[in-house]
């Protein structure tokens, strides 16, 4: 197992509430959305590509 598996960031206060939208369905859009979901645990359905 990797050390980055091992770690798990806290869930920032509100996430739920936010929103994002990204400009662009390219890599770097598609990248952020998962980092949004992945890292700052956003759910799905708040984000639009």
């Amino acid at each position: 197992m990797r050390n980055y598996d091992r770690v798990h960031p806290r869930k920032p206060e509100g996430i739920e509430e936010r929103k994002a939208y990204i400009v662009g369905g390219g890599i770097a859009g598609l990248s952020a959305a998962a980092f949004l979901v992945g890292d700052a645990q956003m759910p799905g359905k708040n984000i639009t590509v």
